[in-house]
């Protein structure tokens, strides 16, 4: 089988997932079967662990079968584009630098708009929070991870085109790699984003305990997945092979010694108000501190920034284009 282009045909290389892939708990019972497929898209089963909530794939495509299709065929059925490296939709992109925009927004809002240090995005897509991080943030050192070869090349052709339109002697640095496992375990970043891609990711407990390692004790962890329980398309749609819930994602984050700081749901769009499609989770290998000084100088700022943000909206204009 051609896995770049024929992967909504029937897959042939499953494995079946008996233990939770979040707490290794056994105790785990059928979800749903059959979840109606979208396009062509093929169906899939899910269990549900009864010890921390968390819904998998099971059987599920082998790793190795993932692997070739984020490669190649993810794009082809997310997005409908074919394997031409130098070709990305405009609405992927424009979809992307607004997603970006609400990411770095939120990040501000529980941190405030000093600087990073270094910035890992993994499943970095477009670059588009790369890039936008960069602007707000004044992140020196940017790292992607993204492996699909369009999405790769477009990054670095944007962040090109972003450097040149700054028309300065630019200090900043962004390299995308396509795998996590191309990060050296050396690095070190206080600024680390996911953002819906852990639900596709088959080793999760490996990948946070990765993420921690390479994070700063100071550094700020940015979690975002489909809403298991929300959203206007399916969250337990493939090629997810993960849906979360508020106690398997925080369950998941707390193993690998990451203390959540913010939990919460967000996107329900107006006027008919679905469910929100997204979980969120700010987390730092830091505990909370809720120093009364602290939290009145977030608040002050929070008001003062919106106050901002409003004045200035209108006439707002992303400075990360499409390439």
């Amino acid at each position: 089988m051609d896995r770049g282009h024929k992967i909504t045909e029937t897959i042939s290389e499953w494995a079946d997932v008996n233990s939770c892939p979040v707490c290794s708990g056994s105790d785990v019972v059928e979800f749903m079967t059959d979840v109606p497929p979208k396009i062509d898209r093929p169906t899939t089963s899910w269990k549900l662990c009864q010890e921390c909530s968390h819904l998998f794939c099971s059987p599920r495509p082998t790793d190795a079968w993932l692997d070739a299709y984020y490669k190649k065929g993810y794009r082809h059925d997310t997005h409908g584009i074919e394997e031409a490296a130098d070709k990305v939709p405009a609405q992927s992109a424009r979809e992307e630098i607004g997603r970006a925009m609400r990411i770095v927004a939120m990040i501000e809002a529980f941190r405030g708009s000093g600087p990073f240090r270094r910035h890992l995005d993994i499943g970095s897509s477009t670059g588009a929070l790369l890039a936008s991080a960069m602007d707000k943030f004044k992140v020196p050192n940017s790292t992607g991870v993204e492996p699909n070869d369009a999405w790769r090349g477009f990054s670095m052709n944007s962040f090109e085109k972003y450097k040149q339109r700054k028309d300065v002697e630019d200090p900043h640095n962004m390299d995308v790699k396509a795998s996590l496992s191309e990060v050296p375990l050396s690095s070190r970043f206080d600024l680390v984003t996911i953002s819906h891609t852990i639900e596709h990711i088959q080793d999760l407990v490996g990948t946070v305990q990765t993420i921690r390692h390479v994070m700063f004790n100071d550094g700020v962890l940015y979690v975002e997945v489909p809403f298991s329980f929300g959203g206007m398309s399916d969250p337990l749609m493939f090629p997810h092979i993960h849906g979360f819930t508020i106690p398997s994602l925080t369950r998941l984050l707390e193993q690998a010694e990451l203390h959540v700081h913010r939990i919460f749901l967000e996107g329900s769009a107006p006027p008919f108000w679905p469910p929100h499609q997204h979980l969120v989770v700010i987390a730092s290998p830091e505990k909370p501190s809720y120093i009364k000084d602290d939290v009145l100088a977030q608040f002050v700022y929070g008001r003062d920034a919106a106050r901002t943000a409003a004045e200035m909206s209108k006439k707002a204009k992303p400075t990360y284009e499409l390439g």
